[in-house]
């Protein structure tokens, strides 16, 4: 049994080298503890989703869940607002159409969002067992500074944890051109966390709690409290470390990228 498990773990491996490189899907690494088998279902099921995307025809959203009638905000009396909104969210989740709103949104913001601006969205017409169609009301009207913050506790999720895809995908590599990160360019920059990783051997613990987010155009500089604890073979050694992590990050098309940082103990900015 286990060999079988090894070797399943092994094909699923290949599997998710070929949908990043067919599709280029970006995947983190699985617990140990999922087995092997439900992971080569989920990832034929990721294979399925990517074909049929490649030939759906399009729609909008207000098609896809069947076109219901749908009030204009200006027509909705103060006192019947929230039932309507309930009305509409309740149809969009029928229709496995979910949702989110990041930050305090009123009611009145909410139906006219929904209403004006998502139900037009134009969508792949693809329906599958499963199939949750996900919105975010923040893909429609940022705030950059709360997108900044994510993706720096995303970058220090995916290098203490060692997310290997995760942190490439979150400096820009091979996506960035090598002018566009820090004094030596996203490619060096993802080489030189690799590297401060090893020196501080095994993290058994950590944790961050961001700061600051400022803000400056594309650029944008956060600080959190960092707080680590590693284990390290030669010389044998115990480390913990805590401070102040700085994290410069630069937006391109909308996305922000982390391009240099400095994290307590580990690593110095290169500029």
């Amino acid at each position: 049994m286990q060999d079988r498990d090894a070797i399943q773990r092994l094909l699923n491996e290949a599997k998710k080298a070929e949908l990043s490189e067919r599709f280029g899907a970006v995947f983190h690494s699985c617990s140990p503890d999922i087995p092997p088998q439900i992971e080569s279902a989920w990832l034929k099921h990721v294979e399925e989703f990517e074909l049929r995307c490649r030939s759906a025809a399009t729609t909008t959203v207000r098609r896809y869940i069947g076109s219901p009638p749908v009030r204009a905000l200006g027509t909705v009396p103060a006192g019947e607002l929230v039932a309507e909104l309930r009305s509409l969210t309740e149809i969009l989740e029928r229709n496995n159409v979910r949702v989110d709103f990041g930050r305090p949104i009123s009611a009145a913001e909410r139906y006219r969002f929904l209403t004006e601006e998502l139900l037009d969205r134009e969508i792949e017409d693809i329906r599958m067992e499963g199939l949750v169609l996900n919105f975010r009301y923040e893909e429609f009207h940022p705030d950059d500074a709360r997108e900044a913050a994510m993706i720096g506790e995303d970058f220090l999720f995916a290098f203490f944890t060692r997310e290997e895809a995760v942190l490439a995908h979150i400096t820009g590599f091979n996506r960035l051109p090598p002018d566009s990160g820090g004094a030596a360019g996203p490619g060096s920059f993802l080489s030189r966390l690799r590297n401060a990783r090893t020196t501080i051997g095994t993290v058994t613990e950590w944790d961050a709690t961001v700061l600051e987010c400022a803000l400056e155009r594309d650029r944008a500089t956060l600080s959190a409290f960092v707080r680590w604890s590693a284990v390290r073979a030669d010389p044998a050694e115990r480390l913990t470390r805590s401070g102040r992590a700085l994290l410069r990050l630069r937006q391109v098309d909308a996305l922000w990228y982390v391009i240099d940082a400095e994290i307590p103990g580990i690593l110095s900015m290169t500029s």
